[in-house]
């Protein structure tokens, strides 16, 4: 079981780091880590580098390519889930509900949303999945303590963005059956099946 804890780690961890390079690569955030609200943080080309590079460690320790001694790596995925929840709250919402031209019921204005959801869920599910490590529970703060009340939520967080996916199979069929291979054949019936 630790082996497998291990590999997910790794391909967390991972996607993490792609994630942070992305940011630096493009040098602007992508929807699912920041809405076009604030427009502001847009302007300037170091919040998505800064971003980016925070995400690179977070990523390289989580995953355990690099191990840094005084570093609680539980602590490391429960501010990560922090983040990305409170972008959630602080900038995707009053984006999706209040900014965007987009109707509230149509699901494509929630992808970016649902993605950083399912980040957030991720890291909650990683911090779960880390022993006391380091730290005691006389030596956490308030907040630590605070956060480690979410893990049960990370699970939650992420199954949401699959059922998003999934209904869109069944709502953007003709666009998804575009994806499926043509060797495979039956693109209607693969997009309904892997939707359900």
């Amino acid at each position: 079981m630790k082996q497998k804890i291990k590999i997910g780690h790794l391909l967390y961890g991972i996607g993490i780091v792609a994630v942070g390079l992305h940011q630096i690569l493009i040098k602007d955030f992508r929807p699912e880590i920041l809405s076009p609200y604030p427009a502001w943080a847009h302007k300037f080309i170091i919040f998505p580098i800064l971003t980016g590079i925070a995400l690179i460690f977070c990523g390289s320790v989580i995953s355990g390519l690099i191990k840094i001694k005084p570093v609680n790596t539980k602590n490391i995925c429960l501010y990560l889930g922090f983040g990305f929840l409170a972008l959630i709250i602080i900038c995707q919402l009053p984006y999706i509900l209040i900014i965007s031209h987009d109707k509230i019921s149509s699901l494509d204005v929630w992808f970016g949303a649902g993605e950083e959801l399912a980040y957030c869920g991720g890291a909650f599910v990683m911090a779960g999945s880390y022993s006391e490590n380091n730290s005691n529970s006389k030596r956490k703060n308030f907040f630590v303590l605070w956060l480690e009340k979410l893990v049960p939520l990370g699970r939650i967080f992420f199954s949401l963005l699959i059922l998003l996916f999934g209904c869109t199979h069944f709502v953007f069929t003709d666009f998804v059956s575009t994806m499926v291979p043509k060797w495979l054949g039956a693109p209607i019936f693969w997009t309904y099946f892997v939707g359900a």
